[in-house]
């Protein structure tokens, strides 16, 4: 499973968009350590969360969790928590193949699938595509609405399909991840 987070924007200030990046990737490393993941850097671009396949069947509701537990402590670690939520797009998928890691950095064209569905993502949404969605276990435990970009149909290929945007989790669960939320914002994980 694959999580790719994309500024939202090209920031004009590089060093902004470097600090951006930086956050997003020390917040991205603490919930891929959770949930038994890795976290590099997309080549100066953005985030990618990798959580090989570990033969559990819930692993994709596990990436999806943490996608949306990212976009969490993201929010909550900002002065200013709108810009914060909405600072990046979000993508989930499936991917079968080894995504190929290079001193903390993963090079673009490796998961390039997962890529077009967070630039399909509006700023703060995360697209889950078809692979990831067909791969749930129980998928009532995502909120799901249809993905209203005007793009995606002339963009979609046959393996980076979106299904669509998730717009939450169930209660149970949004509540396991309100205090991971907690647990990782004051560091104690």
């Amino acid at each position: 499973m694959v999580v790719a987070d994309l500024p939202r924007q090209v920031e004009s200030d590089a060093s902004a968009r470097e600090s951006l990046l930086e956050g997003g990737l020390a917040v991205g490393r603490k919930v891929a350590n959770l949930y038994a993941g890795h976290a590099a850097a997309l080549s100066g671009a953005g985030v990618v969360l990798v959580f090989p396949s570990s033969g559990f069947n819930d692993r994709c509701f596990e990436a999806i969790c943490a996608a949306w537990l990212v976009r969490s402590l993201l929010a909550s670690a900002a002065g200013n928590a709108d810009e914060a939520t909405h600072a990046f797009r979000y993508g989930v998928d499936y991917s079968a193949r080894r995504i190929p890691m290079d001193d903390g950095t993963i090079k673009p064209s490796a998961v390039s699938d997962v890529l077009l569905l967070a630039s399909l993502a509006s700023a703060g949404d995360l697209v889950i595509g078809q692979t990831a969605y067909e791969a749930l276990d129980r998928p009532h435990r995502v909120d799901l609405v249809e993905l209203e970009n005007p793009a995606t149909e002339a963009l979609s290929s046959a393996v980076a399909l979106p299904r669509g945007k998730v717009r939450g989790i169930a209660d149970e669960y949004d509540a396991l991840l309100t205090r991971q939320s907690e647990v990782l914002a004051k560091g104690t994980a």
